[in-house]
């Protein structure tokens, strides 16, 4: 099969989505499950500047060491988060008892993930625009974080491509087959040997996404703004947009699923409408470029600002508001091949991000909206887990409680169930915004 490419009409072949792809993906959506930006899908982020909203916790690494393990031995978070998105030092980092964060995580039921970008710099003659650095080295890197104790997967891998390759070639016609469902057709035949065998790996290789300790997924953060100066200008929207293609070809590359991150920054006093208008533009640009970098669209996920007014706007958007913009500009821009939407809360407090999640996902028709619109909150998971521990290994259980009642409520509101279970919270309502905010 061909598809042909949007610049220049050369036909190419049509990429498959590679077994550990599919699989961090599914699970990743199982059960409507989230990551947390413990650096956050729903995912959650652990991110080391966590603690300067605590000032009574120092930033050390004792005391980020000690944050990292409350969070991830927090007993049913599985439940609620599916993913985490760790630094580097998180990654490969060890508890006191000589485990890893990586294995924590995975043993909790968690998918680990890395932040692999370098951070922003700024992009010469504009008004204060940047560009996300650190796609130098980063097919090596991708392979590292891949590659730690996942020799099983290299095997179950290799194993999968040799059978698939000689369905193939054998019976061309058969090769799309890959649901135990079609088993009985097949049954008393070589067929249904290779085809039950096929599976049997494909299954070993999911568990072994969960169970072996290293990274499935990655992400990488474009930073944009919206001034009266004219910015975002259009050389921002492309030189960002063609690094975030750029970096999600090669984490798919190296079976990593890539979190593509456009976020475009609330400050300023910039209406609803403009965001959208500016929201709309970026992820239009954004999914050309990863049409021309021929990213697999069923291998990877979006992790966007929510359509608001800016910060210091006068009249500012109601939640209801917020959903009908962000829906419309997705349904205008986002394919519906890719698998998943995972919202960041752009300094909003946890209970605005809930509340704007939860009227997303009630927006509109669900025929419409064939993604799933999840979360991927870090600030917006944790301001209330800092203010309940306070750096005392004796809050652990309150904070650890603080987050379960966060991710339970972000985990009602991508159903569009939520009724207010964590208004309650210890910093539910404290606006987490931070100018120009950088990580």
């Amino acid at each position: 099969m061909f598809f042909f490419s949007p610049t220049n009409y050369i036909p190419v072949p049509f990429p498959t989505v590679c077994p550990s792809l599919r699989a961090t993906i599914s699970l990743s959506f199982a059960s409507s499950l989230h990551l947390l930006a413990s650096h956050s899908y729903s995912f959650f982020s652990v991110l080391p500047r966590s603690l300067v909203f605590i000032v009574l916790v120092q930033n050390t690494r004792e005391n980020r060491q000690a944050y990292r393990h409350l969070l991830f031995t927090t007993a049913g978070l599985s439940e609620y988060i599916s993913g985490c998105i760790t630094y580097e030092e998180t990654l490969f980092e060890k508890d006191a008892s000589g485990k890893s964060y990586a294995q924590i995580l995975s043993d909790n039921g968690i998918i680990p993930g890395i932040k692999v970008d370098k951070g922003v710099v700024p992009l010469a003659n504009t008004d204060g625009e940047t560009v996300t650095q650190g796609i130098d080295g980063l097919g090596k890197r991708c392979a590292e974080y891949y590659a730690a104790g996942c020799v099983f997967l290299a095997i179950a891998s290799c194993i999968i491509f040799f059978m698939n390759s000689y369905c193939f070639c054998m019976f061309p016609s058969l090769s799309r087959l890959s649901y135990p469902i079609h088993f009985f057709l097949f049954s008393c035949s070589l067929l249904s040997f290779l085809f039950v065998f096929i599976c049997f790996v494909h299954l070993l290789y999911v568990v072994g996404c969960v169970f072996f300790f290293s990274a499935r997924f990655a992400k990488w953060r474009a930073v944009l703004c919206i001034k009266d100066s004219g910015a975002p200008t259009q050389l921002s929207i492309d030189a960002n947009a063609y690094t975030l293609a750029r970096y999600a070809s090669i984490c798919q590359e190296n079976g990593l699923v890539p979190i593509v991150e456009p976020e475009i920054l609330m400050d300023g006093t910039h209406s609803i409408e403009r965001s959208a208008e500016v929201t709309q533009r970026v992820l239009a640009a954004t999914f050309k470029a990863l049409a021309d970098h021929h990213v697999i669209l069923e291998g990877c996920l979006l992790k966007p600002n929510m359509v608001r007014s800016g910060t210091s706007c006068i009249q500012q958007a109601t939640s209801a508001d917020i959903a009908r913009c962000t829906v419309r500009v997705l349904q205008n821009t986002v394919p519906p091949a890719l698998p998943g939407v995972t919202f960041l809360s752009g300094g909003m407090s946890e209970e605005d991000a809930t509340v704007a999640l939860d009227c997303i996902n009630k927006f509109g028709e669900k025929s419409k909206k064939p993604w799933s619109l999840t979360f991927s909150y870090g600030r917006a998971l944790q301001k209330s887990v800092l203010a309940a521990w306070k750096g005392d290994s004796a809050n652990i259980a309150a904070a650890q409680e603080q987050l379960m009642i966060r991710s339970k409520a972000n985990s009602e509101a991508q159903r569009g169930i939520y009724a207010g279970s964590g208004k309650e919270g210890a910093a539910a309502s404290a606006s987490l915004h931070v100018a120009n905010y950088s990580y």
